[in-house]
């Protein structure tokens, strides 16, 4: 039946992820650089001079095809076609759980509870509908990829998408060495077409990167070791797990000088925990791209590395790392041939295991409509454009409130 079948739960996901912030589909907006950067150089350039611009130290493909989509259609509606292009890339991570035909996603208890990892595990309204972020979405769908077997109808589909998530910002390509791991366990051309195109992306990306370290250097800051172990603590395991305790506790638990080993300590325990139940090839492909993408993000990061340490801030680097939290949990419960029986005798891990899972779920449905009005509110895009066409001198507000810009008033 319809209301039991995967549609349904696929038209329950898009109306969550819609109402969300139900005021982007009164005022659809530009987040930040998405008006600012990629829709103004849109905007005033060509085609392909837009198309290839390198932007914010990295190079990031589908910002830029956004912004020049957006820029054919008048100003007005612009943001409209960003955030529904945005959108779409938020529908594939749902799309690949409930109709990949995979072989972990074989029922749809186990789709239902990959869906609620997709939707809780935002932490932020940061990364929602926009096109600027959607590269962490895009890499939520390569590591989809990387963990499960798909139909071999699929490969095109896949590889398209590798493409484009490696050519989308970098954090695609800290994955790359992950798929090299599956390979050599596998021996499946599946597993090394990825690696290789994820293994081309990143050599461009970092070519990229290093001919524009000036625009990068903001993010090359050193960090020591017990500031590293606490950040991941806060901002991924915690922040999964138990967000008031970080917001309760903030004070004690910021203090990294005096309980970064301690919080390092119970990181390792968590991610041993997390991975007990799985094989040598699973450990190091789930607790490795935790590792990978949680160790290359911090590092990567814009501005101070003490400043990760607040709640509000940055969020949208933990998301990916927190989504493989998520996922290993649900890989390692349905790998103690798990049944919806408390009263099972089991290994008192495997209970740690579901109450972890079940807390993760549970934390990010209360915070989930619960998003800061910071991104919930902004200047109204067609009071903006009204302004502008009066006086093409005044500059095109976005959402953020600091962020604005003006463009050419003839465009290309």
């Amino acid at each position: 039946m319809l209301l039991k079948g995967r549609y349904f739960y696929l038209f329950v996901y898009l109306v969550m992820v819609l109402f969300r912030v139900p005021n982007l589909l009164i005022s659809p907006r530009f987040w930040a650089e998405e008006g600012t950067i990629y829709y103004k150089y849109a905007y005033d350039n060509s085609f392909i001079d837009a198309l290839f611009k390198v932007h914010l130290g990295y190079y990031s493909l589908f910002s830029n095809l956004s912004g020049i989509i957006a820029s054919w259609f008048p100003m007005l509606y612009a943001p409209v076609v960003t955030s529904f292009l945005a959108l779409l890339i938020q529908l594939i991570p749902a799309l690949l759980i409930l109709f990949g035909k995979s072989t972990f996603w074989n029922s749809l208890p186990k789709q239902v509870l990959g869906l609620l990892v997709v939707l809780f595990i935002n932490p932020s309204g940061e990364i929602w509908l926009n096109s600027i972020n959607s590269q962490f979405v895009l890499a939520l769908v390569v590591f989809l990829f990387l963990i499960d077997e798909y139909p071999k109808k699929l490969n095109l589909f896949k590889y398209g998408m590798l493409i484009l998530a490696g050519f989308t910002g970098i954090i695609s390509c800290f994955l790359t060495g992950l798929y090299f791991i599956r390979w050599i366990f596998n021996r499946q051309k599946e597993f090394l077409i990825p690696f290789v195109i994820l293994a081309i992306t990143s050599a461009i990306q970092m070519a990229i990167i290093y001919f524009n370290l000036e625009e990068s250097s903001e993010r090359l800051n050193t960090i020591s070791l017990s500031l590293f172990s606490s950040i991941v603590w806060i901002k991924s395991i915690l922040t999964y797990l138990f967000k008031p305790v970080t917001i309760v506790f903030r004070e004690v638990l910021m203090d990294y000088k005096s309980y970064g080993l301690l919080w390092g300590t119970l990181v390792i325990l968590f991610l041993i925990l997390v991975s007990y139940k799985m094989d040598l090839q699973r450990k190091l492909i789930f607790v490795g791209s935790f590792l990978s993408v949680i160790v290359l993000s911090i590092i990567g990061a814009l501005g101070d590395k003490e400043n990760l340490l607040n709640i509000g801030i940055n969020t949208r680097y933990f998301y990916l790392p927190n989504a493989i939290l998520a996922f290993s949990l649900l890989y390692s419960i349905y790998q103690t041939d798990f049944k919806f029986n408390l009263f099972l005798k089991r290994p008192i891990a495997e209970y740690f295991l579901i109450l972890f899972f079940s807390l993760g779920m549970i934390n990010g449905g209360i915070y989930y409509f619960k998003v800061s009005e910071f991104y919930q509110t902004g200047p109204e895009w067609e009071e903006e454009v009204q302004d502008w066409e009066e006086n093409h001198k005044d500059n095109l507000k976005v959402w953020p409130k600091q962020f604005e810009f003006n463009v050419e008033e003839t465009g290309k």
